[in-house]
C-alpha cells in the first residue's frame, strides 16, 4: 500500500490552523499507522500548539520507526529544547 499523503496537512499548518493539520495527519496515520513522515510532521503541528508532550511522543515514534531519520533527532532536541528540558535535548546513541 502507498503512503497516504501529507500534502494537505503541511499548508494547513503553514497557515497556524494547528488542529486541523493534527486532524489531517491523524487521517493519514489511520491509514498508514507507520508513516514515520506523518508523526514527524503531526509533532511540529503539536509543538506549534505547545503541546510538547505530545511533539516529544511523535518524534520518538518516527524515530523507533525509522533509526535514521536524522532530522527527527535533530527536530526533537528542539522540542526537548521548547520545553527547556536540556538534559535530553540532544542524547549521543551509544555505541
Amino acid at each position: 500500500m502507498r503512503a497516504p499523503s501529507t500534502t494537505a496537512a503541511s499548508p494547513t499548518a503553514n497557515r497556524g490552523e494547528f488542529d486541523r493539520a493534527v486532524a489531517d495527519y491523524n487521517q493519514a496515520l489511520a491509514i498508514s499507522p507507520n508513516y514515520a513522515l506523518a508523526l514527524y510532521n503531526r509533532a511540529f503541528a503539536y509543538y506549534d500548539k505547545r503541546d510538547f508532550e505530545r511533539a516529544t511522543a511523535d518524534m520518538n515514534q518516527a524515530i523507533k520507526l525509522n533509526p535514521n531519520f536524522a532530522t527527527a533527532f535533530v527536530d526533537r532536541g528542539i522540542v526537548a529544547y521548547g520545553q527547556e528540558r536540556l538534559t535530553i535535548a540532544a542524547p549521543w546513541p551509544s555505541t
